[in-house]
């Protein structure tokens, strides 16, 4: 290694490409990681910069974890499929209305265990259903929607401008707050 090279710093949380073949399949081993990349012959090049890896203790088993999708916005820490956009312009953009927040995010990170999913009794394979009409759309009403927007959408087919036979069949329209909307604009 170049001495006089940067070092490049490896913070291993225990994830996939350190992880050793057990009889449970692949979990992570501590020092795994540092062996494996010590037999590249490329890190071995003295052009190559060095490189220092720091190892969590004790290693995440990512295998063994129910995935969740979260968002983390303006200090909330939201579950991605309960979060809604309510706010196009404040830094307070995000809510989850039905569900509260899973944590906060600050200074320190809090997290409401009670909240979060338990891990999976089984994993059954998604079932994929085919779509039956593909004509629908989907219009996601929010503060400071245009009404130009709404009705090009809410528009008959037969009056919007390059549609031709194959028009809109469904419409979607997905409104905050329990559909109650602000008649005219603030």
């Amino acid at each position: 290694m170049n001495p006089s090279s940067k070092c490049v710093y490896i913070a291993y949380t225990g994830g996939t490409i350190g992880m050793k073949k057990a009889a449970a399949g692949y979990v992570p081993a501590a020092g795994y990681l540092q062996k494996q990349m010590k037999r590249l012959p490329e890190l071995k090049n003295r052009k190559m910069p060095a490189f220092e890896i720091c190892e969590y203790d004790p290693l995440l088993d990512s295998s063994n974890m129910t995935p969740e999708v979260c968002l983390c916005f303006g200090s909330k820490l939201l579950r991605g499929n309960r979060a809604i956009k309510v706010d196009a312009d404040g830094f307070v953009a995000f809510a989850s209305p039905n569900f509260p927040a899973l944590g906060s995010v600050g200074s320190a990170i809090k997290i409401n265990w009670d909240l979060v999913l338990p891990p999976a009794e089984s994993s059954e394979p998604v079932v994929v259903r085919p779509i039956r009409e593909s004509r629908v759309a989907v219009l996601r009403l929010f503060p400071g929607i245009s009404a130009d927007i709404v009705c090009n959408v809410l528009q008959p087919p037969n009056e919007l401008p390059r549609c031709k036979q194959r028009g809109i069949k469904r419409k979607i329209i997905i409104a905050p707050r329990g559909g109650e909307l602000n008649p005219r604009p603030p």
